[in-house]
């Protein structure tokens, strides 16, 4: 049961804009992201023996789904190289790090890098147990894994700079 003590007016503040909720908006939300939490929520962050940190299952994931469902309201926003030549240089090398760079430019959503998606914590692996589909866009599970294993995915399927960050966690 949703916590009605807590459903006050509120003003969520985005980089972008200030938007106030009313209570039904408030609780709708709320309900979507308990139920989303309930039935989509598979994997946390833990130290990985592949290379620093990765995505470990927190509950079994059956096979031929994508663990990693975004609420449909994330945008992806491409980036030259050119574009982010005057951004600091640690902030670029988290940017090349962190953010997959595919058709000639990086990837970074609309939330600003301060704001993070898991899936960017996948270490590869030749033999992963993700997969992506043909269009790049959605991550599926290979096979049935169960909790406590480290999800893992080939680089090489969807990032033209794969071989530097290989390299780089090796």
């Amino acid at each position: 049961m949703i916590d009605k003590i807590m459903i006050k007016r509120h003003i969520v503040i985005s980089p972008f804009e200030e938007v106030e909720l009313n209570k039904k908006q408030i609780l709708d939300q709320k309900k979507q992201l308990l139920r989303q939490m309930r039935k989509h929520v598979y994997c946390g962050l833990m130290p990985s023996k592949i290379s620093g940190v990765g995505v470990f299952t927190i509950r079994d994931i059956p096979a031929g789904i994508d663990p990693f469902q975004e609420p449909e309201d994330i945008k992806w926003i491409p980036f030259s190289k050119k574009e982010l030549t005057k951004i600091h240089p640690n902030v670029l090398q988290m940017i090349r790090e962190l953010y997959v760079f595919s058709d000639g430019a990086y990837w970074i959503p609309v939330q600003c890098i301060q704001t993070f998606c898991i899936v960017q914590f996948l270490n590869h692996s030749k033999n992963p147990n993700l997969t992506i589909d043909k269009d790049g866009e959605i991550i599926v599970t290979k096979r049935k894994i169960k909790e406590g294993e480290e999800l893992t995915v080939n680089y090489r399927s969807y990032d033209d700079e794969a071989e530097e960050k290989i390299k780089q966690k090796n």
